[in-house]
């Protein structure tokens, strides 16, 4: 389940799936939080969380319903949702500038682009795959590789 770590969008979709009510999406919006990674690095710890859940007015639990804010369902929710942040935006943050944006098919097209470029100059070529493989079924590769 990819995420798009800098929109609102990706931080109101995880909420939504983590059933977070849409209060707390307001506060942290209100509170300049606008995306997942802004989630993620502005509560680096639980302790944070319990400064957000703290700043709350009594009348945002009270609508919820909440007696004990930092040890409810509500709270355990975002938790989850922090932890999820956290992991989406380290695998992206660890992806190199190359990988973010890679399209397959056009990585492989220009692979078989450069193998007939090879081949037609007389050289030897291959691709890395048995015989029995079923991406020789694919029409660029068997009208590349089987003449």
């Amino acid at each position: 389940m990819a995420k798009d770590v800098d929109s609102l969008a990706g931080l109101q979709q995880l909420f939504e799936e983590l059933q977070v009510p849409e209060c707390f999406v307001e506060a942290l919006q209100a509170s300049g939080i606008a995306c997942l990674a802004d989630f993620a690095y502005a509560y680096a710890t639980a302790a944070d969380l319990a400064v957000f859940a703290e700043a709350r007015s009594d009348e945002f639990w009270q609508a919820l319903q909440v007696q004990d804010p930092e040890h409810s369902m509500h709270m355990a929710r975002m938790h989850r949702a922090l932890t999820r942040a956290q992991a989406f935006v380290r695998v992206q943050d660890e992806l190199p500038a190359y990988a973010q944006h890679v399209d397959e098919s056009k990585a492989h097209a220009r692979a078989r682009q450069l193998l007939r470029a090879v081949r037609e100059a007389a050289g030897r070529t291959g691709m890395e795959q048995p015989p029995s493989a079923m991406s020789w079924l694919e029409e660029d590769n068997l009208a590349s590789f089987t003449k």
